[in-house]
């Protein structure tokens, strides 16, 4: 009994010594192991809450869209280890046109953009830099009718030259998937907006909290939930399936 007890105590101890609130799913390394307290993630509250883990299968869509712009932005955390072609978004705006994100197989991120008209093939760029070592980042698409432009943690990565498409309208988004299921998302997708402004004409810190909704919001997903009360705004018919809810990881 005096034996159970003594694990009791340091049991308690371990979870005490990092502060309140470690019984909240939203603290990371919960001050189990070694040393962990003096970690610099040692209870750190994610205010994020949850995310969407994707498996390579799963798909969110929202279909039955009429949102026209002029400006666009589109932003999101994404984090990857997977070494194949993936999509993050796919904005429709009249086949073959569309407006993207995805990753090549070896990392490197690719913007697309329609040149001429909204429902023309993309224009595209591809970066230098490899993004799928399993670290959380923030990555924000802004798109003008002349240029497009990829941030990565507020950084200017690549940008893609377009013809002016004066202004899309778009019928269907797709985040971590689009028409070709070989292409679709393995990893996490949290906070996924899309905005009718360009957001971010230059460098920035990359956001530290979830998005808020505001006039210039297109389409909000926190991705705190699977179901359709996670979809604000918007107007079209959200529709998540196969998702894995899961904390978002420590960035």
């Amino acid at each position: 009994m005096m034996k159970v007890y003594k694990y009791i105590l340091i049991f308690t101890s371990l979870l005490t010594s990092c502060g309140p609130g470690l019984v909240s799913k939203n603290i990371y390394n919960y001050c189990f192991g070694t040393n962990c307290c003096t970690g610099t993630n040692c209870g750190y509250i994610n205010p994020f809450n949850q995310a969407y883990s994707y498996n390579g299968a799963a798909t969110v869509s929202v279909t039955g869209l009429s949102q026209t712009f002029s400006n666009l932005t589109v932003e999101m955390f994404f984090q990857t280890t997977n070494n194949v072609i993936q999509t993050l978004f796919y904005l429709n705006t009249g086949n073959p046109g569309y407006f993207g994100v995805s990753m090549n197989s070896n990392g490197t991120m690719v913007i697309s953009a329609p040149s001429g008209a909204c429902n023309v093939a993309p224009a595209t760029s591809t970066t230098a830099s490899s993004f799928n070592d399993g670290v959380l980042r923030h990555m924000a698409a802004t798109f003008t009718p002349t240029l497009g432009t990829l941030y990565i943690n507020g950084a200017s990565q690549i940008t893609v030259v377009t013809t002016s498409w004066t202004s899309c309208t778009a019928t269907a988004l797709y985040v971590g998937n689009n028409s070709v299921p070989a292409s679709w998302f393995t990893g996490v997708i949290d906070e996924v907006r899309l905005s009718n402004i360009i957001r971010y004409p230059g460098a920035f810190a990359a956001p530290g909290a979830p998005f808020a909704s505001d006039g210039s919001t297109l389409d909000l997903f926190h991705f705190d939930a699977s179901t359709t009360a996670d979809y604000i705004s918007g107007g079209g018919t959200y529709s998540p399936s196969g998702i894995t809810m899961v904390p978002t990881p420590h960035p």
